[in-house]
């Protein structure tokens, strides 16, 4: 029940479910439907429900705004993945480009992290380097080449330890993303989102600890998840099994990870892998909208791809055995032909009847399409071979 009343002539409006009641001063009550009060009433709740609505559509335009701002400066940053700038050194570590010119780091120096360039130190030096969303520890007596540093729906960075040990604190990752250090005949990759970890190597022999995250370490088909607080010693291509990091493996990865905590990245770095992982799709989306015949194509290349490897996958059904090579498949040239480069780019026989083989669509995307067990799928950076970058 609400009640209005008017001063001016001691009359009182009385609302309930009912019809409104007007309730005169001498007591008399007269029934009206449309009251000035109930239409005052009634406009007073349209503008508080406009307003509501101009409230909500300046705050999806504002997120709107926030996202392709955002969208378009990540974007602007992608370049950054392919280089690395030197922190800090002790001693004199070297630097060697693509070309074998060999220079000494120093702090400032800044360096296009192009496939064969290297990072070595002596028994009296060490070098910190930082890139986007990630730091380096050289320690002593350590080589370290670079393998891939480039973008794709995700940095992708991989590296191949020669000897020694590097030390890598890796801000958190866009799902798609990569992080891989090649140790011998092992490879590491992060497998979280973030990670803090240690890698060694002396050619046979590869140790992994982790104080944050998890990693994964991979020989031929064989796969190990090494979480926080474990170590893996592995040796001559033959996996072990995690377990707790030794007393003093802990003690240096922890005084390494503060050391490269206080080198930093910026606030940006650290919250590289969420801003990639929320502006970057839907700007991505939205160029792949305003190029509708690239976008057409595209689909037409891929479709075309998984087709041919589906058939591809009918012509291996009743064999006794998987292929043991690429040369065994027998692939009719109509099905190579939907195939970039005409080619299969890894193949290789999982034991008895299985095997996996990858193969890239011709779209602009260069997509890689893994075919496993006569199952076809997209596959994402992580489970791409070292031998297709």
């Amino acid at each position: 029940m609400r009640r209005w009343s008017d001063p001016s002539n001691k009359t009182t409006i009385q609302m309930g479910d009912e019809a409104p009641m007007k309730i005169e001063a001498d007591g008399s009550v007269a029934v009206e439907r449309v009251l000035k009060a109930e239409r005052w009433r009634r406009s007073q709740g349209g503008a508080e429900a406009l307003a509501r609505r101009q409230r909500l559509v300046r705050g999806l335009l504002s997120v709107l705004g926030v996202a392709v701002v955002g969208g378009i400066y990540t974007a602007t940053r992608m370049p950054d993945y392919q280089f690395a700038t030197v922190a800090a050194v002790t001693g004199e570590p070297r630097v060697i480009n693509e070309s074998g010119e060999e220079k000494p780091a120093v702090p400032g120096m800044r360096v296009r992290l192009a496939p064969e360039v290297a990072f070595s130190t002596n028994g009296t030096s060490t070098l910190a380097l930082t890139t986007r969303g990630a730091r380096l520890l050289l320690r002593q007596n350590t080589a370290l080449l670079v393998k891939t540093a480039r973008y794709s729906h995700g940095a992708i960075r991989r590296f191949s330890l020669k000897r020694g040990t590097v030390i890598a604190q890796v801000d958190p990752l866009r799902r798609d993303a990569l992080f891989e250090v090649l140790a011998g005949t092992f490879r590491i990759r992060v497998r979280s989102r973030s990670a803090v970890l240690s890698v060694g190597s002396d050619g046979a022999r590869s140790v992994l600890t982790v104080r944050t995250g998890d990693a994964r370490m991979v020989v031929r088909n064989k796969k190990t998840i090494v979480s926080a607080g474990q170590q893996s010693v592995s040796k001559n291509g033959v996996l072990a099994a995690p377990a707790p990091a030794s007393d003093e493996r802990t003690s240096v990865l922890s005084r390494a990870d503060q050391t490269l905590a206080r080198l930093g990245g910026g606030v940006f770095d650290k919250l590289s892998g969420f801003f990639e992982e929320t502006f970057l799709p839907p700007l991505e989306a939205l160029e792949s909208v305003l190029h509708l015949p690239t976008l057409i194509a595209d689909v037409k290349a891929r479709l075309a791809t998984q087709a041919a490897l589906q058939a591809l996958s009918l012509t291996l059904v009743g064999r006794e055995s998987a292929p043991q090579s690429v040369k065994e498949l027998n692939i009719p040239r109509p099905l190579l032909d939907t195939l970039e480069d005409k080619r299969i780019l890894f193949f290789q026989p999982l034991g008895g009847n299985n095997y996996e083989l990858f193969a890239r669509a011709k779209d602009s995307q260069r997509t890689v399409f893994i075919l496993r067990n006569g199952k076809v799928a997209a596959a994402n950076n992580d489970e791409l071979p070292a031998e297709i970058f």
